[in-house]
């Protein structure tokens, strides 16, 4: 869902959604993110802070090897410098 957001899904409705992932297995997580862009790796990271989840501690945030480049989810958005994320004003950590 965090891959499809700004094509099918709305930052909104994915944050809607994430929200709700309270009981999630952080050894699962981990591994998925492996595998994942760096987008989504970002913007998970980004929804974990935002939401605080009780399982963030467990994350490895080591996954992300490239705050490089600026990922844009809404042009004239707030800037987040801890993932280079620009994500809509509402949103703030």
């Amino acid at each position: 869902m965090i891959e499809q957001i700004g094509k099918n899904e709305s930052f909104d409705e994915t944050a809607k959604i994430f929200e709700l992932l309270q009981d999630l297995n952080p050894d699962l997580l981990n591994k998925g993110l492996k595998i994942s862009s760096e987008r989504v790796k970002r913007i998970f990271l980004y929804f974990v802070d935002y939401f605080n989840m009780p399982w963030s501690n467990e994350i490895k945030r080591d996954i992300v090897k490239n705050y490089k480049s600026v990922i844009v989810i809404e042009k004239g958005g707030k800037f987040v410098k801890e993932y280079n994320l620009i994500i809509p004003k509402n949103y703030e950590l």
